[in-house]
């Protein structure tokens, strides 16, 4: 798959997932800022929309790039520029927490897209994880989920997942 195929996808099934996943007329959704560096999400920015108290969706866009000059050693004259684009729905359960009114537990799936700057590289896969949230305050806090990458791609291998971010609603908490 090319990267301009996958960027096709990757819209269509974003504007497919905020479709489906409206909001109940008895709810008002809320925003969120998130930030923070994954595996395979890199050091990212997005959005995050509060559907209805147990659920959200979001997108974030992601960047990693290094390079070395040295001359031994493993990481010896090499450069990496990769980018990544990531759609997901989050299920948050257990108990609520006094702090934030969000539930403390969230299970995680999602599509990404990581493409290399310098190479034809890119990989599309499906994430699944499951993580916790601890809020600072009512506005915000840290989520850090574990879990798995599966590429679609062909000749790619699962990869773990992990991300740890940083969250700042714009509004109270839906209950």
């Amino acid at each position: 798959m090319n990267r301009t195929t996958g960027f096709k996808w990757v819209i269509l099934l974003t504007i497919m997932f905020l479709t489906f996943t409206s909001t109940n007329a008895q709810f008002a959704p809320k925003i969120s800022l998130v930030g923070g560096f994954g595996v395979p999400e890199l050091f990212h920015a997005g959005l995050k929309l509060q559907t209805s108290p147990r659920s959200d969706v979001g997108i974030s866009y992601g960047f990693f790039k290094s390079t070395s000059h040295q001359s031994v050693g493993w990481f010896r004259n090499f450069s990496i520029n990769v980018r990544s684009l990531t759609l997901e729905h989050s299920y948050h359960f257990g108990n609520v927490s006094p702090t934030n009114n969000r539930r403390f537990w969230l299970f995680r799936q999602g599509l990404n897209y990581y493409w290399e700057l310098d190479d034809s590289e890119n990989t599309f896969s499906g994430l699944l994880s499951i993580g916790r949230e601890f809020p600072f305050s009512s506005s915000a806090g840290l989520t850090l989920d574990v879990g798995t990458a599966i590429p679609f791609s062909e000749g790619k291998n699962i990869i773990p997942a992990a991300r740890l971010q940083l969250y700042i609603l714009l509004g109270k908490p839906l209950r």
